[in-house]
């Protein structure tokens, strides 16, 4: 695991109390240490802002939460579905990618005369 992202007990508490669902410090713990963090790493990797990232990781969080039954009814409160691509501003994004289409050369020399 790297240590791009954390992922804590205090996230883990969070998913399950959405779910109503309250364990034992010793039992947070457990699950916390089962997670496949990874998984949950990657999933937030995939996003630039920290709102996405956040949404990412409770979201992988909550699925592999309920992959293992520790919620068991199956509901999901976590959806990446409900954000909006266009709040994440990557090199994905077509106005940034157009940005770099559209600029002037002359423009990037000025600079290079102001840096010199």
């Amino acid at each position: 695991m790297s240590s791009a992202w954390e992922t804590t007990t205090d996230d883990v508490k969070t998913v399950l109390e959405k779910h109503g669902i309250t364990v034992s410090e010793d039992r947070l713990n457990d699950i916390h240490s089962e997670l496949d963090h990874d998984t949950i790493e990657g999933a937030v990797l995939d996003w630039n802002s920290m709102d996405n990232q956040t949404a990412a990781m409770l979201e992988s969080i909550e699925s592999q939460l309920i992959d293992c039954e520790v919620i068991p009814n199956g509901e999901r409160k976590f959806l990446m579905e409900d954000i909006d691509d266009d709040d994440d501003f990557g090199t994905d994004d077509e106005d940034y990618d157009d940005d770099f289409e559209d600029a002037d050369d002359d423009e990037f020399e000025s600079l290079d005369d102001e840096v010199a």
